[in-house]
């Protein structure tokens, strides 16, 4: 594994239907993943492997070795492009100053117990997020977490939990190799 390709230990990563939203708290991006891509993420992840992680991929999606390479180098080298992999990147902070546009409720979920509620105030996080969720929506109900994905000036996302902003993102990445 190469030092631009390391999987950073400070990535957050959160299960959504077939795939993963990923984190990282130096990188001002949200990446969606898709099956494919979460299958790479977390066999690489795991592995540190990009031979490995091809072997994964092509058992997993029953294709060949050589299409599982080419796709397993081209995904690694897109998420270290934009940020996703590699060393702990500088970077100032921004300040969220708390205020966000009209609430609406994405999903209520429940994670290995976990009940919590998403809300945003972008249509676009909506669009993206609320059809993947749909292996872990349950009706609604009083939530244990309340997460939200506020927009900002700037195409800026503020990632709040209850009243806390754990992170600000410039941006939503939707990774969504096939």
């Amino acid at each position: 594994m190469s030092p631009e390709n390391t999987v950073p230990t400070e990535a957050w990563e959160f299960p959504i239907d077939n795939g993963f939203v990923v984190v990282r708290p130096d990188v001002p991006l949200l990446f969606s993943l898709n099956r494919t891509a979460s299958v790479i993420w977390t066999a690489y992840r795991e592995t540190g492997s990009e031979n490995r992680a091809a072997e994964i991929l092509a058992a997993t999606f029953n294709i060949s070795l050589d299409l599982a390479t080419k796709d397993v180098l081209a995904t690694l080298n897109c998420w270290a492009s934009a940020g996703l992999l590699g060393p702990i990147q500088s970077a100032t902070p921004r300040e969220w100053n708390g205020r966000h546009g009209e609430a609406s409720v994405v999903a209520y979920c429940s994670i290995e117990g976990t009940r919590f509620l998403l809300l945003t105030d972008s249509q676009a996080v909506m669009a993206e997020l609320a059809p993947r969720l749909a292996g872990v929506r349950v009706e609604a109900c009083k939530p244990d977490v309340t997460l939200a994905v506020w927009g900002c000036a700037d195409d800026c996302f503020a990632i709040v939990v209850g009243e806390e902003c754990i992170g600000m993102e410039q941006g939503v990445q939707f990774c969504s190799r096939n």
